[in-house]
């Protein structure tokens, strides 16, 4: 890899994780491979928009941490190793700095200092269901979103094609089309109004619905993710932008 953690040989194949040969022989630890994802998601976006790619330094880690289980974990600082109650209360700190957004953060510091005193019970009686993200297939001429509908969901296009389009004085005016890997009904989510536009499909469509609760928590826990879903929203809605300029467009005829 080099230092933007491209492939050698590449210009736009990059790589992150323990398979990345960087060049140091350092340990892989989760606060590692979170910072090279974002600076392997950075360079991705760069190389499609033209932006200066960010560079990877690998550094040592000053600090190592191992959880155990039930408050026994180690560590290494400066090369100086200890556990005990220090170790486990560090390691659980640095769980903390990986979870996304302050209410989960909040939810693991409670849980975690009610376990101090009490055990964990083994027997769940009632379970919570983790959420996955639903995908939804529609043929030809299938509206996806319309236009003054209040929206619940944002659509990720896995394959196909769609149009998109709006009513201004009563005259349809396309706006543009989308193809796979782009993402669509996440304004009326972000800015809480109703459809600006119509979707309608060109092809067979396959989509992953995005609910609104689990749109708003990535948006809100990922920073990377929000800047980029609001920039996009932006984009569509500034003055020379395709929603804006459709309807300048329309209402000049």
């Amino acid at each position: 890899m080099d230092e933007f953690l491209r492939a050698q040989g590449t210009d736009n194949v990059l790589a992150v994780g323990d398979c990345a040969a960087t060049g140091p022989v350092v340990p892989f630890t989760a606060r590692r491979e979170i910072k090279m994802g974002r600076v392997a998601a950075f360079n991705a976006l760069a190389l499609i928009r033209g932006y200066k790619l960010a560079r990877w330094a690998e550094r040592r880690p000053w600090l190592l941490l191992a959880a155990l289980g039930r408050k026994a974990s180690v560590a290494s600082l400066y090369g100086i190793r200890f556990g005990g109650g220090l170790a486990w209360v560090l390691s659980r700190s640095l769980c903390l700095l990986t979870l996304p957004g302050l209410e989960r953060n909040l939810r693991a510091l409670v849980d975690w200092m009610l376990d101090v005193p009490f055990r964990n019970d083994i027997v769940v009686l009632a379970p919570q269901q983790t959420q996955k993200l639903g995908r939804a297939h529609y043929e030809v001429g299938d509206e996806i979103v319309r236009e003054g509908e209040q929206g619940e969901c944002a659509y990720l296009l896995v394959s196909g094609e769609v149009e998109v389009f709006r009513k201004v004085n009563g005259r349809t005016q396309p706006i543009g089309r989308l193809q796979r890997g782009e993402c669509f009904g996440e304004i009326a989510l972000l800015g809480n109004v109703p459809r600006i536009a119509t979707v309608r499909c060109l092809t067979p469509v396959d989509v992953v619905v995005l609910p609104r609760d689990q749109l708003m928590t990535l948006a809100a826990g990922y920073r990377d993710l929000g800047n980029a879903l609001k920039a996009k929203m932006a984009e569509r809605l500034r003055p020379e932008g395709p929603l804006v300029t459709a309807r300048e467009t329309t209402e000049s005829i």
